[in-house]
This record gives structure tokens, sequence and C-alpha cells, in this order.
């Protein structure tokens, strides 16, 4: 018995863990939506080439990615002019929604450098995980 678990060990020792979470603290839902300057529903058109986040080697075998094209569906906050259509860029964290085309996503965005990005620590999530969210969204009397 005592040789079978030293196998097991041995060979568990061999296989090689990855690990991939983020790891921070929400705030209320009501103060991240204050804060917020761009909050939307998209659909992601295209996924970009991502370099960084494909030679990472947590990365090797996803599909997705970090770097989008997305089609904006609704506005529920928006500062400044309308667009139809943005690029969502990346800081190359974990933090980040994995992109895949087609799928709908409610995005807590700002804007650096005429450059989107997704709040670190934010309520973005896949639209069919965030039900709550969008119910709260649509209820939200943004000015």
């Amino acid at each position: 018995m005592i040789s079978k678990l030293k196998y097991i060990i041995f060979f568990l020792m061999l296989t090689p863990l990855y690990s991939i979470s983020c790891d921070c603290v929400l705030t209320p839902l009501s103060k991240h939506i204050k804060t917020t300057k761009y909050i939307v529903l998209v659909t992601i058109d295209s996924v970009l080439n991502d370099e960084k986040c494909y030679n990472n080697v947590t990365s090797k075998d996803i599909t997705g990615g970090h770097v989008a094209i997305v089609s904006i569906k609704k506005f529920y906050d928006w500062r400044g002019k309308k667009v139809k259509q943005i690029e969502i860029s990346s800081l190359h964290t974990n933090c980040e929604p994995l992109y895949r085309v087609g799928d709908e996503y409610v995005l807590f965005l700002y804007k650096s450098k005429a450059r989107f990005y997704v709040r670190t620590c934010s309520y973005s999530e896949k639209a069919n995980n965030a039900v709550d969210i969008i119910s709260r969204l649509e209820k939200e009397k943004f000015e």
C-alpha cells in the first residue's frame, strides 16, 4: 500500500499545476456604478492576436483573448460621444475576462489615453452570468 502511495505522489509531482485566479475585494455594486464612467452591454465581434497573453505559459492552450473589438448593444452609462464599436485593450492581468467571439458581456470600463480597459476588480462578466447585475443596471438612473 505504501509503495502505491509513493508512486501516486511521485506522478503528482511530475504533473504541472497552473493556477489562474483573480484576488480582489469588490466594492458594493452601487458604489461601483457611481464611480464607473463607461458601463455597457457588448457582443464580441473579434478577438485580436494578443502576443503578451499567448506568450504566457498559463495561456497557451486557452481559446479566446483579452483584447477584442466589441459592438455595443446597450449603454448603461457613457461619458462622451456614443459609438457603435470599440476596442477593449488589456493590462494582461488574470482579472480580465477572456473574450470569445459571439459572447455577450456586461463591462465596467475606464478610458486611458484614448483606449478602453476593463476596470480591475469590477463586476464585468459574461451576460448570462450577470443577470442580477444587468437587472440592477436596468433599474439605475444614470445622469
